[in-house]
Parts: C-alpha cells; sequence; structure tokens
C-alpha cells in the first residue's frame, strides 16, 4: 500500500515540535506548540545561559586561586614566600580579589553577549533612602555575626576548626591602610561588581525575588564552608536588597566596606586589651547597630517587600530549577561542596 508521510518541524535546540502523518489507512496530527510553549522554551534557554555564564566565572574564581597557590608554592621552592611578610601578603591577597573576581566575570559575560555597564548603577541613591537601608543593612550583618559565632560552636564542639589560627598583620598606620585596602576596600568593590552588579543584574530580568535569593546563594557557596556558607548567605540578601530598593550599587558597597573594616579595627587592637574586653566591645558594636537599623526600619515608609516581578512564563519552581541544574552552576556547586567536605574530613581525621 502506498503511503505518504507529511512532517511539520520546528526544530529549536534539537527540540522538536509538531508532527503530522498520512496514510491511506489514517491520519495523525500533533499540533505545533502553543505560545505560551514557545515563550516558556525561549525564556529557560536564555536563563540557561545566564546561568552558565554565573556558574562558569565563579568557578574559574576557585580556579584562579588554586593557580595562586601552586604559583606561590614555587616561588617559595625558590626562596620567594610571598606570603612570608605580611605586607607583601596583603598586597596579593588584594592583587587576587582584584583579578579573580573581575576578569572571569567580564570575560564570560561578554563573550556570552551581555553589556555589564547595562547590568548595575551607581547612580546617587535617593534622598531619604540611602540612610535607612544602610543601617538596616549594618544590623542584617550583625544578625549574620552572631548567627556565624553559634555555628562557630558548634562546630568546636564536633572537633572541626574552623579559625584561620594566627595570622600577622603589617604593623603600623601604612600596614593598618594596607590591611584596610586588602580586606575591607577591595572587595567590597570587586565582589559586589561580580555578584550584586554583574550576577545579580543580569538575572533581574527573571524577577527581584528570584535574582536576589539566587545571587545570595551563589556568594554563600562561594565561600567553601559550612561555616560561612550561611554568613555570606545572609549577607548577600542584604546586600541585594539594597541594591534592589535603591538601584544602586552605592549603598551595598558602603555596606560591604564597613562589614569589613569592623574587622580590621578588631584585628588591629593593642594586645594589651584583654579579649574579654575586646568580645564586649563588639557585642555593642553589634547590639547598637541592630538597634538602629529597626529604628531606622520601623520610622521609614520603605515599601520593603515590594519587588519587581518577571514577566516571563516560567514558574519560581522551573527557574530554580532550570539555574541550578545548568551545567556552569553544577561544576561550581560541586567544587565548593567538595571543599567545604575535604575541610571538615581534614580536621576531623587528619586527611590532608
Amino acid at each position: 500500500m502506498s503511503q505518504f508521510n507529511y512532517n511539520y518541524n520546528k526544530n529549536l535546540n534539537n527540540e522538536t515540535f509538531g508532527e503530522a502523518e498520512f496514510s491511506a489507512s489514517h491520519w495523525v496530527y500533533s499540533a505545533p506548540p502553543s505560545l505560551e510553549e514557545m515563550a516558556k522554551f525561549k525564556e529557560k534557554q536564555e536563563l540557561k545561559k545566564i546561568a552558565n555564564m554565573s556558574g562558569t566565572s565563579l568557578a574559574l574564581v576557585f580556579v584562579i586561586s588554586i593557580l595562586l597557590g601552586v604559583s606561590v608554592g614555587i616561588l617559595t621552592v625558590f626562596g620567594f614566600n610571598l606570603f612570608g611578610d605580611a605586607a607583601i601578603s596583603q598586597a596579593v591577597q588584594a592583587a587576587f580579589s582584584i583579578f579573580s573576581f573581575t576578569l572571569p566575570f567580564v570575560i564570560c559575560f561578554k563573550i556570552g553577549g551581555a553589556r555589564i555597564s547595562e547590568l548595575m548603577s551607581f547612580k546617587k541613591t535617593e534622598k531619604g533612602l540611602g540612610m535607612p537601608l544602610y543601617f538596616m543593612g549594618l544590623a542584617g550583618c550583625s544578625f549574620a555575626n552572631f548567627g556565624t559565632a553559634y555555628i562557630d560552636n558548634f562546630f568546636n564542639s564536633i572537633g572541626i576548626d574552623y579559625s584561620p589560627g594566627e595570622i600577622n598583620f603589617p604593623d603600623g598606620i601604612f600596614g593598618f591602610l594596607l590591611t584596610t585596602i586588602a580586606i575591607a576596600v577591595v572587595p567590597a568593590l570587586v565582589e559586589e561588581f561580580a555578584m550584586r552588579g554583574v550576577v545579580m543584574g543580569a538575572l533581574r530580568k527573571f524577577g527581584d525575588t528570584f535574582a536576589l535569593i539566587t545571587s545570595s546563594i551563589c556568594f554563600g557557596v562561594m565561600h567553601g564552608n559550612f561555616e560561612q556558607m550561611p554568613f555570606a548567605f545572609t549577607v548577600g540578601l542584604f546586600l541585594g536588597f539594597t541594591v534592589i530598593k535603591t538601584g544602586s550599587m552605592r549603598v551595598a558597597i558602603l555596606l560591604h566596606f564597613t562589614n569589613n573594616f569592623v574587622s580590621v579595627l578588631f584585628s588591629y587592637f593593642p594586645k594589651s586589651v584583654p579579649a574579654e574586653i575586646q568580645n564586649l566591645i563588639y557585642v555593642f558594636y553589634l547590639l547598637v547597630t541592630i538597634v538602629t537599623g529597626i529604628f531606622f526600619l520601623v520610622k521609614s515608609e520603605l515599601k520593603l517587600f515590594s519587588f519587581q516581578k518577571s514577566e516571563g512564563v516560567l514558574s519560581e519552581k522551573e527557574k530554580y530549577k532550570t539555574f541550578f541544574l545548568s551545567g556552569g552552576v553544577i561544576v561550581f556547586l560541586i567544587i565548593n561542596i567538595i571543599q567545604a567536605v575535604s575541610y571538615i574530613f581534614t580536621n576531623l581525621f587528619g586527611i590532608t
């Protein structure tokens, strides 16, 4: 029996939509995709592209850190111990931060066709908005610090020590300034550029809530250990929140700087001041920031939980699934989770 076949195919990225078959005995027809299905497919592909750019950039941060470690090790063998001098160590740390949190993101997003200048803004914050959000953000960072203290105590109770040990900071005013640049100024600029600027900025087209939570998860995981992950995630929420509410990177950068600068100040406390007194001063600082933050929260008329919604067709579940199951993000997650788990085994069983 002769047979005539007619196929209607619309192939998008190896996906076939619609097929009709005709023969003398039967007719089978599968309708082409609806406009909603086509829009959903296109949106998913766009999100997956941004996810791969973000995940690859973040994975490269880890790769660069490994290469730096190997390079420093080779130089040490030949008698150039970069971390033997406290001042040089801080300078190397600053250079590493600048390199690792700018170059991978610029390259990956440029290759992906993104215009980085359109992903973030440094415009002046609207009057009456910056101050409340700044103090509210400080309160949030203080809350995260309290949480980290409890997490640290928990890990210590099971034999896992996350303390970095004794760190030698360069002495004198020059040393203080160098440490401030390396620990407070540079990270505040480059990490905000990478995480709240590039990553969150690229994701905001899919909804502010999704962009805020997703970028904060990445910021937390990026720190590579189970003690800092919850802290960084929480801080990321507050930093991202200020960017969304102000429409500018300025307050987030200032917040990030302040949070890190406080750590620098306490690192340079005179050794004659007992640790107990230092702890009391730090607790007082945390309480002041929390109370001040609550005061501004109550006083302000900000619509705190009104976020820009996505105009797309993907559900929230589909967006999170698409992002975190993309190849680049999976590689990034695996690298950092392995790093975090290996640290635990190293502490518990002495495995190196």
